[in-house]
């Protein structure tokens, strides 16, 4: 059984951009970095902090993935984890993927479901030149079968002269969540020996439980008022961004420390995703002449900004301490 492998596809040429950064955000992790302050701007936008790209990170123009949507997280497998079905069916490398030579074969690879994970999309990378449209399909294996009868979401691969983009999305009858150990099966089925059908991955988008959860080595102090942006005044709402360095691309929630400091009047901060509603609950309950501090997780959106409200006057400190993507 072909091994499913969570890194960066090798193929930048397909995989690039904005989806490339996705796929790749739980595997290039963060590494240990000075403090670094984030921009304030106000709700509704403004100026984000940082160009938003790891320092590890190879800068591509185009990709053929789409958007990765917020709240998922990305997992692949790629053209050397599909294996063929038939025992006389040879596997062989194309220009664009992998394909069958000697007979005509399902290839197939398996990627392990996160437990309470939902798969909500199947996005396929592939090649076919040949006179009529194939299919890829994303299989739950049924106990007690010899098949996989349990349907994910099934797509119709395009006739093409380059590699496509076919994305399926997953009704909510069939996107789980799974039994802990679950393997989602994907099948792309080459009906062409001369390499004119070809995989070159796949990109599996998953919700609710699927996120690495990553703990900073150092903490990283975001957003400090009593070095930039001032204090709060009472009832003032701010968005501030959290930067690209600690928070990468992929990431769905963080774990923040908000701190408030040389406050003269008791309150407290409510704090949200920027563009969300404003929350019952606070954050922090601070008193008057004393630096309180609280931990929480947050769920952060693509843009890296959070919405701050102090109901008094106070300084405000934000620290990272990890990241679930």
């Amino acid at each position: 059984m072909a091994q499913y492998m969570d890194r960066y596809i090798p193929r930048r040429r397909f995989f690039a951009g904005a989806g490339a950064a996705a796929l790749g955000a739980t595997a290039v992790g963060v590494t240990a970095a000075a403090p670094a302050e984030a921009v304030a701007v106000l709700p509704g936008g403004g100026a984000a902090g940082g160009s938003g790209a790891h320092p590890n990170a190879t800068t591509a123009g185009t990709t053929i993935a789409s958007a990765p949507l917020a709240g998922y997280t990305y997992r692949h497998a790629e053209m050397f984890d599909f294996t063929p079905e038939s025992p006389s069916a040879l596997r062989a490398w194309g220009g664009s993927g992998v394909y069958t030579t000697g007979t005509t074969s399902a290839l197939w690879a398996s990627m392990e479901i996160p437990a309470g994970a939902k798969i909500r999309d199947i996005e396929w990378y592939t090649y076919n030149s040949a006179s009529s449209p194939t299919s890829g399909l994303g299989r739950i294996w049924e106990a007690g079968t010899g098949g996989f009868y349990t349907p994910v979401v099934d797509v119709t691969i395009p006739v093409s002269s380059a590699v496509v983009a076919t994305r399926g999305v997953v009704t909510s009858a069939n996107y789980g969540p799974f039994p802990p150990g679950t393997k989602l099966a994907l099948v792309f089925y080459n009906n062409d020996t001369t390499g004119k059908q070809q995989v070159n991955g796949v990109r599996v988008g998953f919700s609710e439980g699927a996120g690495a959860v990553g703990v900073l080595p150092v903490p990283v102090r975001a957003y400090d008022t009593r070095s930039s942006g001032g204090r709060f005044a009472g009832g003032e709402l701010r968005a501030i961004t959290l930067p690209a360095s600690a928070v990468p691309v992929g990431t769905t929630s963080v774990q923040l420390k908000f701190t408030s400091a040389n406050s003269t009047i008791s309150g407290n901060l409510k704090a949200y995703p920027a563009g969300g509603s404003l929350p019952q609950m606070t954050v922090l309950n601070y008193q008057a002449g004393q630096q309180c501090g609280n931990t929480v997780m947050m769920n952060v959106p693509p843009s890296r900004q959070i919405a701050i409200l102090a109901s008094t006057a106070t300084d405000v400190v934000v620290d990272i301490f990890g990241t679930v993507g």
